[in-house]
């Protein structure tokens, strides 16, 4: 990528369309220093910076990228040729004429738009000749005469193709395969998985088997998402980011234990050098709950602990009860600014490691919900006061391994989460005293206990979603209980289960938890699971968090970026 060719051609397509270099910078969230260092030929920019730039003047990435240098044109070409030649070791191997410019693609279309582009139209024509070939053999067994004339023509027809885009390829770098179906549609954002699937599925119906029952079809889960839903969906996640001022935002969507969608948007820092990716992991602050909820509940179903103990034989319960009273902290008790009274903690009566999990301490224990993170922290020093083992083994011996999560931390002191801490997306904090909004933020305490510590990426919770789902945490009865709320005492059901927040949204089951630290982070792990669906989200400033009582009450659809998730994905179901 020639430096000036693209600084020229920024330069050009922004006063084309009337920008400012600030007013470029603002529908990029790229700081205007970057752009600037960018028109003037002082760096050369990540792709990815190039693809936000294209998207926001309305231009393909092509009109910026000018590939002057006569070596990047003949790798560019010889690329091009191996996708476009591939297909002929299917004449050896069946069917490698697919899985071989498959495997090509896959791995090289997010270098160069050409790429992705030809990938495409190979597969879809190979796909097609294949589909065509065995209905040309049934015909060969069943219509006299014809049959075998269409039979016959099907494979010079297909050599016949492939040679005339190899010479188009050298002269042109264009191609053409006519009759083809177009099994794999250009979209923006990747999925190498739901292609795999499209052309794996292709195949096994050749064979005359179909997939095994015991493997869930990304296909089945796309099919049932359409992609103009998804579309619309990440142009919301653009415009959210940007009027929330998140830097760098994380987001995956789960559909029946697939992931059907993974944005990585944004960047980790402020110059925009570094991008957001698949791999940037975030503090998940109190979504670390529902890792609690499972691990206890697990416990207690081995018989390592009764949830019915007295959580106030923790050594420095006393102490801590009666400065959490006297400390003019709302979690010891006193009034929220819409009146709601909050009884106060009684240091003298017993409360139960089950009321603290369901947060039920405040007043008469075990009468009432009342979200008090304070109390359910200590949950962690209760289990290794009793036990013989940390908190962490406890998590991870329940949760994290029979999960088999990868990119997550059990707090920063995790052994095993070296990578994770190094792809950690620093904190930022709103301010009215930097011209973007924003400024680095003091990384919070990480550490792990019953209420926050998990670090993780976004994948890695879509990843415990699904195995929540699959049973590989909890068998499903652990599970229905882990979501079932308990009673109060006015009869009503309360907004809190076992770590995790319950409610229903117009006839729908809805479980979650969010997470925030001040001036740092916010995420959300939202789950509809009748309905086989879910969102993660994980930024780093608190932008992901608005003002939803989760204090008394569970009303996620005041959150805008759920409120979207459930109108666009859940309400149809």
């Amino acid at each position: 990528m020639e430096n000036n060719s693209l600084s020229e051609q920024l330069v050009y397509y922004r006063k084309l369309k009337g920008l400012s270099q600030e007013q470029l910078a603002e529908k990029t969230r790229i700081t205007v220093r970057t752009i600037q260092r960018v028109e003037k030929g002082e760096v050369t920019p990540h792709l990815r910076t190039v693809k936000m730039l294209a998207a926001a003047l309305d231009i393909d990435v092509d009109d910026l990228i000018q590939l002057d240098n006569p070596r990047e044109e003949v790798i560019q070409t010889k690329w091009l040729l191996l996708l476009h030649s591939a297909p002929v070791v299917g004449f050896v191997i069946p069917f490698l004429n697919i899985l071989f410019p498959l495997f090509i693609w896959i791995h090289k279309r997010d270098d160069n738009p050409l790429y992705d582009q030809h990938g495409r139209a190979v597969i879809n024509f190979q796909i097609t000749m294949m589909l065509v070939f065995a209905l040309a053999f049934i015909a060969l067994l069943t219509v006299q005469g014809y049959g075998f004339f269409f039979f016959i023509a099907i494979i010079p027809y297909t050599i016949l193709v492939m040679l005339i885009n190899v010479i188009a390829v050298l002269k042109t770098n264009k191609c053409y395969y006519p009759l083809s179906i177009p099994f794999l549609k250009r979209t923006r954002a990747p999925k190498s998985g739901t292609a795999a699937a499209v052309c794996l599925l292709s195949l096994s119906a050749l064979l005359g088997n179909p997939p095994a029952v015991a493997q869930p079809s990304t296909v089945q889960a796309v099919e049932e998402v359409s992609e103009q839903k998804l579309e619309a969906f990440r142009l919301f996640l653009n415009e959210f980011r940007v009027e929330n001022k998140i830097p760098s935002l994380s987001v995956a969507l789960v559909k029946n234990g697939e992931i059907i969608m993974l944005e990585s948007i944004g960047f980790q820092d402020h110059d925009a050098e570094e991008p957001t990716t698949a791999q940037t992991t975030y503090l998940a602050a109190s979504i670390t709950k529902t890792f609690t909820g499972a691990t206890l509940l697990a416990m207690e179903a081995d018989g390592h602990l009764d949830l019915d103990a007295d959580f106030t034989t923790l050594s420095d319960w006393d102490r801590r009860c009666d400065w959490l009273t006297n400390s003019g902290s709302i979690f010891g008790g006193g009034r929220l600014d819409n009146g709601y009274e909050i009884p106060a903690l009684n240091c003298d009566i017993p409360i139960t490691l089950r009321q603290v999990l369901q947060h039920r301490v405040q007043g008469e224990p075990g009468t009432s919900f009342f979200y008090n993170p304070v109390v359910f922290g200590r949950l962690s020093n209760w289990i290794e006061e009793n036990t013989d083992n940390s908190w962490r083994y406890w998590v991870k011996k329940y949760v994290i391994d029979p999960a088999h999560l990868e990119h997550i931390s059990a707090g920063w002191r995790d052994q095993s989460g070296g990578e994770v801490l190094t792809n950690l997306a620093p904190p930022f904090r709103h301010t009215s005293d930097e011209a973007d909004g924003l400024a680095p933020s003091t990384l919070p305490n990480t550490e792990l206990n019953a209420s926050s510590g998990i670090i993780a990426s976004a994948k890695a919770l879509a990843d415990y979603s699904i195995a929540l789902d699959e049973g590989r945490i909890l068998p499903a009865s652990l599970r229905e209980k882990m979501w079932t709320p308990p009673k109060d005492k006015d009869g009503e059901t309360a907004p809190y289960a076992y770590g995790w927040f319950t409610q229903d949204w117009q006839g729908h089951r809805l479980v979650w938890h969010g997470g925030w630290w001040p001036d740092a982070y916010a995420g959300l792990l939202l789950k509809a699971p009748d309905d086989g669906l879910a969102l993660i989200a994980l930024g780093n400033t608190d932008g992901l968090r608005h003002e939803v009582d989760s204090l008394t009450s569970a009303q996620i659809e005041k959150n805008p970026l759920a409120l979207r998730f459930l109108e666009v994905f859940v309400a149809d179901q």
